[in-house]
């Protein structure tokens, strides 16, 4: 199909194999991409494309070998998309959630584009779009919704050719763009790993209950995810429920300026360390506590 469109494709690993001998079919995954990054570079591509194993996920390789995560590439389709409506007056809607940069849903509003955050989790963003009526949809993991030309579910074949389109059209005025040129707000804050610390399941709806207090000043909780606004400098620190046995993710950002107290990295570290010290207590009104 990319050939079709006029591409020149290198390919890795095309033959299906369930057993997935050279390594475990996961885009999102930084570990499972070095055979494509490598293969970016070596032969000066513009662009690597992964996919999962029913291909329904995508990872993007920008030109110098570097993964875009789930937010940044959502931006990269939301850019092109309010561009698209500009001259048609129309507010394109997207959607995403929490665990993206607090960067993808200020950029798009700045934009001309209204950004819509919901819960973690494939169905309930397929439920949000079809509630907003939304043109595009994404997820952290990979999955794109585009309703804008297509029928709004996650096709990553169909995402791909997107940022084919993307990339042909932003050449035709600038031979030397890369996408990387759209990422530029990312710059200004430092983003955290995905960081899945230990928490038996039963204690995940506990701990997101509107108690919790977990070094924080403030809050704001919707429904089965927690968004912080934290104090000394963070902007972002979330949490979310999610169905990953005996495990609770977090993730954290703050910008990226020369007085700040600690990075947000430090900060996800320090609850490593209280978490594997059992110093969590969840007590019985259901609100969690992290012990000093």
């Amino acid at each position: 199909m990319y050939r079709r469109l006029g591409c020149s494709v290198i390919e890795l690993y095309s033959n299906p194999d369930g057993r997935f001998p050279h390594h475990h079919p996961n885009p999102s995954d930084e570990s499972t991409l070095d055979d494509i990054k490598k293969a970016v570079i070596e032969n000066k591509a513009d662009l690597g494309i992964a996919f999962d194993g029913d291909s329904d996920r995508i990872g993007v390789i920008d030109s110098k070998g570097n993964h875009l995560t789930g937010d940044k590439l959502l931006l990269i389709y939301a850019l092109d998309v309010i561009e698209r409506y500009r001259l048609t007056k129309t507010t394109p809607v997207i959607v995403s959630e929490v665990k993206c940069s607090q960067v993808l849903f200020d950029t798009i509003n700045k934009s001309g584009g209204k950004a819509i955050m919901c819960k973690t989790g494939h169905g309930y963003i397929k439920a949000k779009m079809a509630e907003t009526n939304a043109h595009l949809a994404g997820e952290m993991s990979g999955h794109i919704f585009f309703k804008d030309r297509y029928y709004g579910y996650d096709d990553a074949f169909y995402a791909g050719c997107r940022v084919i389109e993307i990339i042909a059209k932003m050449r035709e005025n600038n031979k030397n763009f890369d996408l990387t040129d759209m990422l530029k707000p990312f710059n200004a804050v430092y983003i955290s790993d995905e960081v899945r610390l230990h928490c038996e399941n039963e204690l995940k709806k506990p701990t997101v209950s509107p108690e919790l207090t977990i070094c924080a000043d403030a809050g704001e909780f919707i429904d089965n995810f927690m968004q912080f606004d934290v104090s000394k400098g963070y902007s972002k620190w979330s949490s979310y429920c999610k169905n990953i046995r005996h495990k609770y993710p977090f993730v954290s950002e703050a910008p990226r300026e020369e007085n700040l107290p600690i990075e947000p990295y430090k900060f996800v570290h320090k609850l490593i360390n209280k978490f594997s010290q059992n110093e969590v207590v969840v007590c019985g009104n259901g609100s969690a506590f992290l012990l000093p």
